[in-house]
């Protein structure tokens, strides 16, 4: 009798912030596997770099994973988990190296890869033992360059569990 192969799939991102968007296509593809690994990849250099040009306080992978952590947490299926990219080089010119390390991190178990259009040739090339599976990122309107851009205009896309950290900082812009 042969044992079913569970698909254990994986859902990368910097999730600077995690949005309303990110969360609708996580729970559709925690829904097309057994497991979900969300891969928060991040380098805080990069990071840094994206907040301070949109003028907005550093929002460390830690807070993020917390924040995320948090609202999956009666979502059994789903577990998020860090990757440091800062000693990985400049994406994508690494990306073997990128693709390493992520198989390091994910113990080589991810069988299904979650991603828009735009990484099928990267994910084919350094994946492909894993199926490819595209998403539409345009479901939910929404980028996290839109909300670290304009924090207040967008407040609402932001996920719950963030919303008091950018509540905090609407409020000293406003100098409250």
């Amino acid at each position: 009798m042969d044992k079913k192969v569970k698909k254990i799939g994986a859902f990368p991102g910097k999730f600077l912030p995690p949005h309303i968007g990110h969360i609708n296509t996580i729970l559709d593809c925690a829904k097309k596997c057994d497991e979900l690994l969300v891969v928060v990849a991040d380098s805080e250099k990069n990071s840094r770099a994206l907040c301070e040009k949109a003028n907005i306080p550093y929002i460390p992978a830690k807070l993020r994973i917390k924040w995320l952590k948090a609202h999956f947490k009666n979502q059994k299926n789903i577990k998020v988990v860090y990757m440091d990219e800062d000693k990985l080089g400049v994406f994508p010119a690494p990306m073997e190296v990128w693709s390493n390390a992520f198989k390091k991190i994910t113990k080589h178990r991810v069988n299904v890869k979650f991603a828009d259009e735009t990484y099928r040739t990267l994910n084919e090339l350094h994946f492909p033992e894993c199926e490819f599976v595209c998403f539409d990122r345009q479901v939910i309107n929404i980028s996290a360059t839109m909300i670290r851009e304009n924090p207040e205009k967008y407040f609402d896309f932001i996920i719950a569990e963030a919303q008091p950290y950018f509540k905090k900082v609407l409020d000293k812009r406003k100098g409250a």
